[in-house]
């Protein structure tokens, strides 16, 4: 977790190791910086408090259809696969 660009480091294994002293990282993050742990891609957002927070990014819909090789349902087919759902009669 990021507050006021510091990182709070929580141990996982505080229960059968007890409590580990870790080594705090100082990071110079801003908002809508893109960061990567452990090969995992992260956006550095705001918190709603002040601080900073990091959550992973949102990734566009033709991005993800790219990477799997996909493409979106023609309007056509997409009705014809959601004929049968029920409908809340809301469009």
């Amino acid at each position: 977790m990021l507050r006021g660009g510091r990182r709070i480091s929580v141990s996982a294994a505080s229960g059968y190791h007890g409590h580990m002293a870790t080594a705090v990282k100082r990071l110079d993050l801003h908002a809508g910086e893109l960061i990567e742990i452990e090969g995992r891609r992260y956006e550095v957002v705001p918190d709603g408090e002040g601080g900073l927070t990091i959550e992973p990014p949102i990734t566009p819909v033709s991005e993800l259809d790219a990477q799997r090789g996909t493409k979106p349902a023609s309007a056509e087919d997409f009705e014809r696969l959601t004929a049968d759902f029920p409908s809340d009669g809301e469009g």
